[in-house]
């Protein structure tokens, strides 16, 4: 073979090679180059009513109806202790518990229910929440051994509560007291919720202060949801009657496991406790009133803002 064909080949062969270099370098990539990903940065955005607990619901309800409330542990699990919610979470925690709230309905609130939740859950609970005024363990009742615990809300929220466990450790009764209004309480949401209350007591106090700063008391028995729930509102002499319209006001609960059926004195001792004056003056809606408690519950359970109730004068004396 010539000089010139050698040199002809060669370089032909030498081009082909090259090429099949360029084509391979274009698809192919080199063993120490990752493949192109795409990451997105997540950020965690905590809900600021994370350490609301809640027992499993007592209906079924609409998964909208209620902020996003996680669950309450098991009896028996490792419990973690909850870390201490600033002073603006802690008011938006307690203001949600202060609602007629769908997923923890009487005899739950704020996500305690006696007989299902323990000692140790409500304490670090409320300990996140509110602040300790009294702390109590291992002492004697008088439905025996038990823990007893005090409470008030932080920045003047005007509430204040407490709950004690029996010997089994779960917690056995709650106290809820208003000393301001309780708006998401109010009475035409509450019948709405609960229905028709098993009895309606009324009282006033215009027999202890007189006509110049009288008051309205309505105390409504709910046996099924285990709960006694009492208003207080402002009233005016009206003539020879005591009149209270519908308000915003203040609000007591007594929440606690009883057998039933709940006698009139059993309710009126929860509220008042049988030292009190007033014990021997709460009385039958229906004694001191023109409604009974079916026409109360007609009345109250949707308003338009005038509703009222009217009581003779003489019955408070």
């Amino acid at each position: 073979m010539s000089n010139k064909r050698y040199l002809k080949y060669f370089f032909t062969i030498f081009t082909l090679l090259i090429m099949i270099a360029c084509v391979l370098s274009t698809t192919t990539t080199p063993p120490s180059v990752s493949p192109t990903r795409t990451y997105v940065d997540y950020t965690l955005v905590i809900p600021t009513d994370q350490f609301t607990i809640t027992p499993t619901p007592m209906r079924t309800v609409s998964s909208t109806s209620v902020p996003l409330i996680l669950s309450t542990p098991t009896i028996g699990s490792t419990w973690t202790e909850l870390p201490t919610l600033t002073d603006s979470k802690a008011d938006f925690q307690m203001q949600s518990w202060l609602t007629v709230n769908q997923n923890c309905l009487f005899p739950c609130w704020g996500g305690i229910t006696p007989e299902l939740t323990t000692w140790q859950e409500a304490k670090q609970l409320l300990r996140s929440t509110v602040d300790i005024k009294q702390l109590a363990e291992n002492i004697t009742c008088t439905f025996g051994p038990c823990n007893d615990i005090e409470w008030v809300s932080r920045n003047q929220l005007g509430i204040r509560g407490g709950l004690s466990s029996k010997s089994d450790n779960l917690v056995y009764w709650m106290i809820i007291d208003g000393n301001k209004p309780i708006p998401g309480y109010r009475l035409d949401r509450v019948l709405s919720e609960y229905g028709i209350p098993e009895k309606v007591f009324i009282h006033t106090n215009t027999f202890l202060l007189g006509p110049d700063n009288p008051s309205l008391e309505i105390t409504l028995s709910f046996p099924a949801y285990q709960t006694i729930i009492r208003y207080t509102w402002k009233a005016k002499i009206v003539r020879e009657n005591v009149v209270g319209c519908i308000q915003d006001g203040l609000i007591h609960l007594d929440i606690k496991p009883t057998p039933r059926p709940w006698a009139d004195d059993y309710i009126k001792n929860e509220i008042y406790g049988t030292t009190d004056i007033s014990f021997s003056l709460v009385r039958p809606i229906e004694e001191v009133t023109e409604i009974d408690t079916k026409d109360f519950y007609e009345e109250f359970n949707t308003i338009n803002g005038n509703e009222c109730i009217s009581t003779p004068s003489k019955y408070w004396r």
